[in-house]
């Protein structure tokens, strides 16, 4: 049966109402008979008298709205910023006034939505892809590869670091309100109408369990008002956001081991696991909480078979400032913008795994020569590439910035390769400017469209030409100021 509701705007909207619509903590949801939109209304029938609840959706509609334009009331600076975060939120468009409060979203994509096996339809809620045992209900081909998570993360990554710098908060960031596809490495950040804007919109909500940081757990039995009662902000995200990272990629609690806090009582053992006695599995000091052989385990994993030093220098730093310098201490944990540097710097450094029978597909080289993919143990047979950067401070000297990237057949450099002064983000332009190739087992790099790349010897090299790349010679990318020199090296 179809039914109308109108829009804070004075539009009238057509939806197709049904006796049981799905539903969620707090809204119940219907569609528009296209399926273009969702009608989310508010369970509770006083929320359209709640004038703080409208002013904050108002807000968040307008004003701080990243998918839409400046000129016409939103956040975004122009077209292609705006179109950029659509894709990474989905973002309300409209409040509904009638018959009762709500607001108008956009309909998930459909590669949101499982396409095979008993889920088939429904939307892909991310516990089915970090939880090892309900991954094994999951048809192989829903599954994706370890660098579809990489991907997901990166872009989790960037959505937070976009709402924090924008002044806002989350407040319930969990599996349970980022939609993931690991198949083409993209996430949906939902439940957006209930952000919290310091100061102004306080959280809702305190979190989802597991997700809930433990200064939250710790003091949420203090009375509302108290001053030491912890509510969700932008630090509580950041320990949400390196669970989820951690769940992942690595498939597993960053916080659920095998120590036993209260052993008289489940729930409070929980509580005190979770909060207050909170302890990073990999924690590298006390071990009392890392899942062994030796150890009684409840079910979790029994042994740490790959670690956050497998997952690179960059994404372990994260890791470890927001699960054991931050864990207890919030200021202290890795904001999102560390994050998201941390994984544009870790995609240079991820190589295919030679091994088709490996489930992850890929892994990171993590320096030193180490090479073999920590999922299944293949390593390469001939030495692979790494180039280091180097940035000119002033003409005519560069120094080391103590990263790179290792190539494979077919890798792409892009513009923020080439120029220091270039970063991975919503601007970025990801033209190819030069490739690896393997080619009669030598190691090539070609020129795509690099006007001012000079060969080791101080020559230039013409777009398409190729030049050998050989242990220790020295390429410069760019004669512009901010062009970067590699220097070669060979790993295996």
């Amino acid at each position: 049966m179809k039914k109308r509701a109108q829009l804070s705007d004075g539009r009238v909207i057509e939806y197709v109402h049904k006796d049981k619509p799905p539903a969620g903590g707090m809204k119940k949801v219907y569609f528009t008979p296209d399926k273009k939109y969702a009608l989310c209304f508010y369970k509770d029938p006083n929320a359209g008298r709640d004038s703080n609840r409208i002013a904050r959706i108002q807000s968040i509609i307008g004003k701080y709205n990243p998918t839409v334009l400046r000129s016409k009331g939103g956040a975004a600076p122009d077209q292609k910023s705006a179109d950029y975060y659509s894709q990474l939120f989905c973002w309300p468009v409209a409040i509904i006034e009638k018959p009762s409060l709500g607001i108008l979203t956009p309909t998930y994509r459909k590669n949101f939505f499982f396409k095979s096996g008993k889920l088939k339809g429904k939307d892909k809620n991310g516990k089915w892809f970090s939880n090892q045992k309900l991954r094994k209900f999951l048809p192989p081909k829903e599954l994706g590869d370890w660098y579809g998570y990489f991907s997901l993360c990166m872009r989790m990554a960037r959505a937070l670091a976009k709402l924090h710098v924008t002044g806002l908060a989350h407040s319930d960031l969990s599996n349970n309100n980022v939609l993931v596809d690991p198949l083409t490495g993209q996430c949906s950040v939902i439940d957006i109408d209930s952000l919290v804007v310091p100061g102004r919109f306080p959280p809702d909500v305190l979190g989802t369990p597991g997700y809930i940081a433990p200064e939250v757990i710790k003091t949420r039995s203090l009375p509302p008002g108290d001053k030491n009662r912890v509510l969700p902000s932008n630090w509580t995200d950041l320990f949400a956001l390196g669970v989820l990272v951690y769940e992942y990629l690595l498939k597993r609690h960053p916080l659920r081991g095998p120590k036993i806090h209260d052993t008289t009582s489940a729930e409070n053992d929980e509580r005190l696991a979770m909060g207050e006695k909170a302890l990073f599995i990999e924690d590298p000091k006390d071990r009392s909480n890392r899942p062994g052989p030796d150890k009684k385990t409840l079910g979790f994993q029994k042994e740490l078979s790959v670690t956050i030093d497998q997952l690179g220098p960059f994404l372990a730093r994260c890791f470890t400032k927001t699960f054991v310098e931050g864990l207890h201490h919030p200021k202290k944990r890795a904001v999102a913008t560390r994050w998201l540097d941390a994984f544009v710097k870790t995609e240079d450094l991820l190589l295919k795994c030679g091994n088709s029978a490996c489930k992850e597909k890929w892994f990171v080289f993590r320096g030193g020569g180490s090479c073999d993919c920590p999922w299944c143990g293949w390593r390469p047979s001939a030495p692979v590439p790494y180039l280091e950067f180097f940035y000119s401070p002033m003409p005519g000297q560069f120094r080391s910035e103590n990263r790179g990237m290792v190539g494979y057949d077919g890798r792409e450099v892009r513009e923020w390769h080439v120029f220091s002064s270039e970063r991975l983000d919503e601007t970025a332009d990801h033209k190819a400017l030069a490739r690896f190739t393997f080619h009669k087992n030598q190691w090539l790099l070609q020129n795509l469209a690099l006007d001012s790349m000079l060969s080791p010897s101080g020559n230039p090299v013409a777009y398409n030409q190729y030049i050998a790349l050989k242990d220790g010679d020295e390429i410069l990318l760019s004669r512009s100021t901010k062009g970067r020199l590699v220097k070669v090296k060979y790993v295996r």
